[in-house]
């Protein structure tokens, strides 16, 4: 290990809210609006929790344990947490998306339903809950940008990059698994992070998990999730500086990750992927 990594470590970072299963030896760092209830499922299942407990925020938690009650890394040492990190034998796993879809999702989500709980968002935006509620999709991106700038944001558009480091960390995760656009791939991706967390049991443990595969009923509400990602909502919220700025806010979203970098137009279709 080189010092300059603990030292680098010591600074104020997201990359300690990584989760770590240890009897499978897995990390998995949680990223949002990427479908995260379901992967939050999982990883507690994996943790020997009930899979079909739905919202855990109202269930008691362990000591030193987050929100969905699963052990996270700012439970070890710097150093053992590195240690961790650098070692191969520990599956290190993100599921990721395009940021220009994201966005769009977190504005729905959060702005354009108006959440129940809307002061966090109002925060995060610098404005009161009542504009919030009157806040265009391009007034929202402009919001985001600034306060990026003034490095206050929100975990439902903060730059994929920076949730756990990944600018730092990301060389060593085993398993980047970008969501399509097309909401139907959703449960394949979601298959796919059941197949490594099943590659991580023991073979006693195995046998529980094979009724966890996609029912019908978690395929249709991984797919049908209201805030629909068909490529005509982009022409509905983006104009071309809009997207514009989104690009520019999320760059490093688009490099680290090697997703696809779509073009900004003026005419329909105006956010366009070449494929």
């Amino acid at each position: 290990m080189f010092q300059k990594d603990i030292d680098f470590s010591q600074q104020p970072s997201y990359w300690l809210s990584t989760i770590v299963i240890p009897d499978a030896k897995l990390i998995f760092c949680p990223q949002y609006k990427v479908g995260t209830n379901e992967y939050m499922r999982l990883l507690r299942w994996l943790d020997g929790q009930d899979y079909n407990v739905f919202n855990p925020y109202n269930q008691s938690h362990s000591a030193g344990r987050n929100v969905f009650n699963l052990t996270e890394l700012n439970a070890y040492s710097y150093e053992a947490a590195l240690q961790m990190m650098f070692d191969s034998d520990w599956a290190k796993l993100v599921v990721v998306r395009d940021p220009l879809d994201r966005l769009r999702s977190a504005y729905f989500d959060k702005i354009r339903r108006r959440h129940k709980n809307p002061q966090q968002f109002a925060t995060a935006l610098n404005m009161p809950i009542p504009a919030l509620w009157n806040l265009s999709f391009a007034a929202f991106v402009r919001r985001v940008d600034a306060q990026l700038k003034r490095k206050v944001v929100n975990i439902h558009w903060m730059p994929q990059a920076q949730a756990c480091n990944l600018t730092r960390f990301k060389k060593y995760y085993q398993y980047v698994l970008p969501l399509g656009l097309d909401k139907s791939s959703h449960p394949m991706v979601r298959d796919c992070v059941l197949g490594i967390m099943r590659s991580r049991v023991s073979m006693s443990k195995l046998s529980a998990l094979q009724h966890l595969v996609v029912a019908d009923s978690i395929k249709g509400k991984l797919h049908k999730h209201q805030t629909n990602s068909s490529l005509e909502i982009f022409d509905e919220i983006y104009d071309k500086d809009t997207c514009k700025l989104a690009l520019r806010i999320y760059a490093e979203d688009y490099d680290l990750f090697s997703l696809p970098r779509p073009t900004c137009h003026d005419t329909p279709p105006r956010v366009r992927w070449t494929v």
